[in-house]
């Protein structure tokens, strides 16, 4: 027979206190897993992370939890499904106080049921952490392979041996020393622009740009970093312009054609790897934050 949840105020299951930054010359870093809230800051406020090794600062509210009752997993889960945010005063400088934090209500099964749901959520982490962490693998090994080629130039020559140190010949412009063949162009000469208005995967009032022939969505992105690297930014797998006018008054590097599909041949698949492991982490992340609020609201009960 399931046991029924209980609802308590945080404060009857645990003691608060705000942190003290260390003493000169000692460690800035907690030690101990403890459970913290952001007090303070415009974009952070309310966040809540579990230690070890968070930075000290007089920022941070640290909840001391009662763990015969109350397990430190499921309330940091628990508390991250909530909006603490909105628990924060009104002043020019919001911050949330003990005395409100105190009185947040929560969702208590029984022990065992809070360390399994606990450990499903972990699961959920574990997992895009991962995914995360070979997908940042995968961009790296594709711009190291861009450095080396547009930076470096160290791309293949007609013989695919590196064309800077295997003596290719170069031409002065006002851009410096290019390899024989490369150019300064405009953007129209290698993308075309999106409009959001006529993209379902943009907003009406966004921009971004879609290579022409075999130019590389990756590689556009990249050679604008080398040019101005305010002129896009990346969401997911879409390259939104910030300043249109800009971009497309501005000049960018452009390889000749056969370098250009030498480089897709190359790096499209780890991109495209990366694409694929991006959208696997986003159904992840989708499903976490939808166990996410079922389990921690009672809408869905495990079994221990």
């Amino acid at each position: 027979m399931e046991e029924k949840w209980k609802e308590v105020a945080l404060g009857d299951i645990s003691t608060m206190e705000l942190a003290k930054m260390p003493e000169k010359g000692k460690s800035n870093l907690y030690t101990e897993p403890d459970l913290l809230v952001i007090a303070k800051g415009v974009e952070d406020i309310g966040r809540v992370s579990i230690s070890p090794k968070s930075p000290i600062t007089n920022s941070l509210i640290v909840i001391n939890l009662d763990e015969e009752i109350a397990d430190k997993k499921y309330c940091y889960y628990y508390l991250k499904a909530q909006n603490l945010k909105n628990i924060s005063d009104n002043s020019k400088k919001p911050q949330i106080t003990i005395t409100n934090l105190k009185k947040v209500r929560v969702k208590m099964p029984p022990l065992a049921e809070q360390q399994r749901i606990a450990a499903i959520l972990t699961t959920f982490d574990n997992k895009i952490k991962r995914y995360n962490k070979f997908s940042k693998a995968l961009e790296k090994a594709v711009q190291a392979i861009f450095r080396h080629w547009f930076i470096d130039f160290e791309f293949p020559d007609e013989d695919d041996k590196p064309y800077k140190s295997s003596g290719g010949e170069f031409v002065n412009t006002d851009w410096g020393s290019l390899p024989k063949g490369w150019h300064v162009g405009k953007y129209t000469e290698i993308t075309e622009i999106i409009s959001g208005a006529t993209s379902m995967a943009l907003n009406q009032s966004d921009f971004t740009l879609k290579g022409k022939e075999n130019m590389d969505r990756y590689l556009i992105y990249m050679l604008t970093n080398i040019c101005n690297k305010n002129l896009l930014k990346r969401s997911g797998d879409i390259f939104k312009i910030v300043d249109i006018d800009r971009l497309e008054s501005s000049n960018v590097l452009i390889p000749p054609k056969k370098v250009i599909h030498k480089f897709k041949n190359t790096a499209g698949p780890l991109f495209d790897k990366v694409t694929q492991q991006n959208k696997t982490n986003n159904t992840l992340l989708k499903l976490r934050n939808k166990l996410l609020l079922e389990l921690t609201s009672g809408e869905m009960r495990v079994v221990v």
